[in-house]
């Protein structure tokens, strides 16, 4: 590792989450690996080292004194390697890989069309581009901000990938993982250079003593009651919610339908009885539901003061007879 976590916008792969890949992508066979934004090579070496036959690991990083720290990493570790330091999409790589992994710089704003879509992402940009040099049935793993797993602007991406490769697993990770450098909210993309697989796997590396747990619920395709560990959802259900590739997402349903089996009353979510946003329903018909607090207030439309703002409400219209 580097003294300072940032340098040229790149930030360094905090150790926990080195485990967790390098755990993760021993279950895949792999003699080629490949890191397009490979910063000092620690991921790369991580994810390479123990296995048996590798031939050749392959690094890109743009920043000339990180790609400095790169070579001394690798040359360290005793792999056959090939290091350059070049702008990832501005360089011509002829091999095709059994395994990416990388870590991409956050935040930063790129103009290209690859595969016939617009990408202003450089996370999507950097996982496109690669899934371009994966084998068949090779393995791509990213640490990617949430926002390009649910924003509706990237939604064209995400169908794309299920359409042309395979969505495997989504793994929820600490908040503060990057923290003081970038609060951003992170989760691991693992993806598949295959046909869609039916179901997806979904966990949250909240703790690090869960991480053999983890990985082994996606190795083996099992579960735990203990959802943050890992479950799995038909690729039907991901599609259903426009392509939503959230955790939270995912839990908040499996939860709701542990609840429904063990209730004794008829329970039914909320998003089944009502529109959320602005409608021509009658006051007496729209709940309003107060933005900020703890304990946030819900009253109906029709009890709202005049002198208050209804921008502080989020407005909800029941639908249907129910």
């Amino acid at each position: 590792m580097f003294d300072n976590p940032k340098i040229a916008g790149q930030f360094a792969t905090p150790e926990n989450l080195v485990s967790l890949i390098a755990e993760i992508s021993h279950g895949i066979p792999a003699k080629t690996i490949f890191d397009p934004a490979c910063g000092t090579a620690i991921l790369l070496t991580s994810v390479a080292k123990g296995r048996e036959n590798v031939e050749k690991v392959v690094g890109i990083d743009i920043n000339q004194d990180v790609s400095q720290i790169a070579e001394a990493t690798l040359k360290k570790s005793g792999l056959n390697y090939q290091l350059l330091n070049a702008n990832y999409f501005h360089t011509s790589i002829a091999d095709e890989f059994d395994l990416v992994v990388c870590n991409p710089p956050f935040g930063m704003r790129i103009d290209i069309e690859i595969d016939g879509l617009k990408i202003r992402s450089a996370e999507a940009a950097f996982i496109l581009r690669s899934l371009q040099s994966i084998k068949p049935n090779g393995y791509a793993i990213f640490i990617t901000p949430e926002g390009l797993l649910f924003n509706e602007s990237n939604r064209s991406f995400r169908d794309y990938i299920s359409q042309e490769y395979s969505l495997e697993a989504i793994i929820s990770l600490p908040s503060n993982s990057f923290q003081p450098y970038a609060g951003v909210k992170t989760s691991l993309v693992v993806l598949k250079n295959s046909k869609q697989s039916e179901k997806v796997f979904l966990a949250e590396f909240a703790e690090t003593q869960a991480l053999k747990v983890i990985v082994s619920n996606f190795q083996k395709q099992t579960s735990n009651k203990n959802l943050s560990q890992g479950f799995w959802v038909d690729i039907n259900t991901i599609q259903k919610t426009n392509s939503v590739w959230a955790y939270g997402r995912y839990k908040g349903i499996k939860d709701f339908e542990i609840k429904k089996a063990n209730s004794k009353y008829p329970l039914r979510l909320l998003s089944e009885l009502v529109s959320i946003g602005k409608s021509k329903s009658s006051t007496t018909d729209t709940i309003l539901i107060q933005r900020i607090g703890n304990q946030p207030k819900v009253i109906m439309k029709d009890e709202l003061p005049e002198k208050s703002n209804s921008k502080s409400y989020i407005e909800l219209s029941l639908s249907g007879d129910d």
